[in-house]
């Protein structure tokens, strides 16, 4: 996973990536407010906001290795404000997502991506961490 503090606030910061990734040729396939939609059950909590974003010509790329490869596009980025009420940006790695289907081309296409998404996130964040994704049981 990438992530990152944003300069800026959590709308901002929506707007700005949103920008950044159709002048690279993404669309923004999903914008939810996470926090809304929490909100609307009666728990308040902090501003959540879950983008999906991915290239129509890279999906089509991606499905020519392997159909079945579509479940891991699009890529998600999180952005929220974290327990020191900084703007933080969590975004997906292609090459976790991707990776997992054993193809070298995809997985090569899967790191051309990342570095898309990596000057993606520049464009908000001073510097960008990257942290293997582990989900235990």
């Amino acid at each position: 996973m990438f992530s990152g503090i944003s300069a800026y606030s959590p709308d901002d910061t929506v707007s700005r990536l949103t920008q950044a990734a159709e002048a690279a040729g993404y669309r923004v396939l999903a914008h939810i407010y996470a926090s809304n939609n929490v909100k609307n059950i009666g728990i308040d909590t902090p501003n959540h906001q879950v983008m999906e974003i991915f290239r129509p010509d890279y999906a089509a790329k991606v499905w020519s290795y392997k159909p079945a490869a579509g479940i891991s596009i699009p890529i998600r980025l999180h952005v929220f404000e974290n327990d020191q009420n900084d703007v933080q940006v969590d975004c997906q790695q292609a090459s976790e997502t991707l990776g997992v289907h054993d193809i070298q081309a995809l997985s090569d296409f899967a790191n051309r991506i990342d570095e898309d998404f990596k000057t993606l996130l520049a464009t908000v964040c001073e510097s960008i961490s990257t942290t293997p994704i582990h989900v235990s049981a």
